[in-house]
């Protein structure tokens, strides 16, 4: 006991997580002046916890709720779709429904659908140009890189990262005497990349740097014999691109569309996502594609 008369209480979380949040504060702070040290440590640990959750589940608001939603411009529909995992998922696809607890894994088709290299920014568009050069060369175009040099490239770059990720740089940031970057570029650096305006989705959006990349996503696909554009409609219950003006209402890409597949339902999922029509603007929303 104290000399002001205040004995340390002994941890009971379950008589602790009744009281309000007012009168547990009270008991908290009171704790960091106990001088039972060990007690006090593990009431800062139950406060940790408790805050932790809180802190966790407002992520995930942010992240399932106002992100996901607002990608799939649902916000200003009735509509109160989310991907939430805390809440049960009707099965609507198959008797087995959403899987459970089975670790990190997303489908191969998630894998595809989720390169979203048209958005990139002119300023990150521009920091990638400079780096394809000094990794091919200032000579070699970016769009004309096959995918043998691109591998060839990566691995040459590979060898040249030093082993000891304390000596390893990058972004033209330079380290201290100390071996850290300096505090002020790194919140710059963060800084300029949030206040930088994304690219848009669309067909002839995709960074010439990145037209390789795209030639290994879709030879990927087609190894992983995915299902048609079409077909992946089907799915979602969504309607079918009857021509190929359905699938992008400008007719020169429709028509390189045509001279690429002989019908709409040969069109592939990937690159088929990117090459659709965007939605209409919604203000909040984002501007992906028609099966987005």
């Amino acid at each position: 006991m104290r000399e002001d008369g205040f004995r340390c209480p002994q941890p009971n979380p379950r008589r602790t997580r009744r009281l309000h949040w007012p009168n547990r504060m009270k008991i908290y702070f009171r704790l960091l002046d106990c001088e039972d040290q060990k007690l006090t440590i593990d009431f800062i640990c139950l406060l940790i916890s408790k805050l932790s959750r809180v802190t966790n589940g407002l992520y995930v608001n942010i992240s399932l709720h106002d992100y996901i939603r607002g990608l799939a411009n649902v916000h200003h529909s009735s509509s109160d779709w989310t991907l939430d995992p805390r809440v049960k998922i009707n099965k609507i696809f198959d008797s087995e429904g959403v899987p459970r607890g089975i670790g990190n894994q997303v489908s191969v088709e998630f894998n595809l659908l989720y390169r979203f290299h048209s958005i990139i920014s002119r300023r990150d568009e521009k920091w990638m140009n400079e780096f394809f050069a000094d990794i091919f060369g200032q000579d070699k175009k970016v769009d004309q890189l096959t995918p043998q040099e691109f591998i060839q490239g990566l691995y040459r770059f590979e060898q040249s990262i030093p082993e000891d990720p304390s000596e390893r740089e990058f972004g033209g940031l330079k380290r201290g005497e100390n071996g850290k970057f300096s505090d002020a570029d790194l919140v710059q650096l963060m800084k300029d990349s949030m206040e930088d305006p994304a690219g848009c989705f669309g067909a002839r959006m995709v960074p010439k740097a990145l037209r390789v990349i795209e030639i290994l996503g879709i030879i990927q696909a087609r190894k992983w014999q995915l299902a048609s554009l079409n077909e992946t409609r089907d799915f979602f219950k969504l309607k079918r691109h009857e021509t190929f003006e359905d699938v992008n209402s400008n007719h020169e890409i429709a028509d390189l569309l045509r001279k690429l597949y002989d019908d709409p339902d040969m069109v592939e999922m990937y690159p088929g996502l990117f090459l659709e029509d965007i939605k209409p603007r919604m203000d909040p929303g984002i501007l992906t594609s028609l099966t987005f």
